[in-house]
């Protein structure tokens, strides 16, 4: 499903609106809509990667716009082998982003969160989504989506090292600063990072820290070869000169590791109309069993602000208790937006896995309520190390 909702418009004239942000670029008469995809469930066996029906956003020609990029998704795959299942992001043929998974039962896919930003100019540029299984068994892709929105070049910053870099240390180090540039004022950034054990086979660790060297992703674990996705969602107040927030990292056994498609983009909170946001952190772990827990976890009430559209963003971190013997467990991740409960259920063969899991959405309403929870399914504990939620309110 193809979805949009605002108007097209441009013209290069002063700001005419009042949205608060004097723009170089054409809000006078309206700036591109925002868009978004929810394609059918799709699989495929193909060790190539094949192009996902329905999963294709043509974005107009917008000089002056900067277009930000949210995805999440289920990733499956039939062999417990790694990495069988990828999908990957394309912006007129060249691919901006990618992610890849371990699973131990199918039907209990794992996780792919991902953002990217576009710099409009005077082309419209083709967004498309595919899918492989390396090994050749089948690969399953579900509750795929895909937001594109649109916002003033000069409230979006952004950096970026994509191609893969090498881990070499087994002690943290500082490994990919990212500079950003002069901010100054409310911001909400997200942080993504692809992480894989490599093929030494050591685990691969991965850490966000802000401008001031505070955490804000805490060490997360990949003890496989798949390129899973890590993302992070932190609103702050900065006034730097050139904030600078910087991926950590290290590996864990006899050799290195690898990392890419490292980025860091920081969006002022005054692009939208509102941007509700909470966090919650045990660095400690928090164990789960059947019953969902909410509450001590996120229960995110908006303050009503009236706009034309609304993206909830979610980001929840699991693994689960290493010292039982028990089978793998269920990881259970609840989404509660007005009582209207969604359960991303992932299994995978390491206790020590450590994702982030999380879903994007596009509504046409605000919500009053949005809660995140997780709970495993069958009896193996859950060990819960924080999450976050976020509800922008779009011009």
């Amino acid at each position: 499903m193809l979805a949009g909702c605002g108007r097209f418009g441009f013209a290069d004239n002063p700001d005419a609106t009042t949205d608060g942000i004097t723009d170089t670029a054409l809000d006078a008469v309206g700036p591109p809509s925002v868009q978004t995809v929810t394609p059918p469930t799709f699989s495929t066996s193909s060790v190539a990667f094949v192009d996902i029906p329905g999963a294709t956003i043509n974005i107009p020609a917008a000089p002056g716009i900067r277009f930000l990029i949210l995805t999440s998704a289920q990733l499956g795959a039939t062999l417990a082998a790694e990495p069988a299942v990828e999908a990957r992001y394309l912006i007129d043929g060249i691919e901006r982003g990618m992610g890849g998974t371990e699973v131990s039962a199918p039907s209990r896919p794992g996780p792919w969160q991902h953002a990217e930003v576009l710099d409009g100019d005077d082309a419209p540029h083709t967004l498309s989504y595919q899918l492989r299984d390396a090994f050749a068994g089948t690969s399953t892709i579900t509750n795929l989506t895909a937001i594109v929105i649109p916002l003033p070049a000069e409230a979006v910053s952004y950096a970026r090292l994509d191609p893969p870099q090498e881990v070499t240390s087994p002690t943290e180090i500082p490994l990919v600063p990212l500079a950003l540039g002069p901010l100054s004022g409310d911001y909400t950034f997200f942080l993504v990072v692809n992480s894989s054990e490599g093929i030494v086979g050591s685990d691969s660790y991965v850490q966000w820290r802000g401008p001031s060297d505070e955490v804000w992703l805490s060490d997360m674990q990949n003890p496989r070869d798949a390129w899973q996705s890590y993302f992070v969602i932190q609103r702050a107040t900065v006034d730097l000169s050139d904030a600078v927030v910087t991926l950590y990292s290290h590996y864990g056994g006899s050799g290195p590791t690898q990392v890419r498609n490292v980025r860091a983009i920081a969006v002022r909170n005054d692009a939208f109309v509102s941007a509700a946001f909470d966090r919650h952190d045990v660095f400690d772990g928090a164990y789960a069993l059947a019953t969902p827990l909410f509450g001590a976890q996120l229960a995110l009430v908006p303050d009503p602000v009236p706009a034309s559209s609304y993206v909830v963003v979610s980001s929840v971190r699991l693994d689960e208790d290493c010292t039982s013997a028990a089978p793998d467990a269920e990881r259970a991740i609840h989404v509660e937006v007005d009582q209207q409960m969604t359960v991303l259920v992932h299994t995978t063969d390491s206790c020590a896995y450590q994702p982030t899991y999380g879903m994007v959405q596009l509504l046409p309403a605000q919500p009053a309520q949005v809660k995140v929870g997780y709970s495993t399914l069958n009896g193996s504990p859950v060990d819960y190390r924080g999450s976050q939620v976020l509800v922008l309110g779009l011009r």
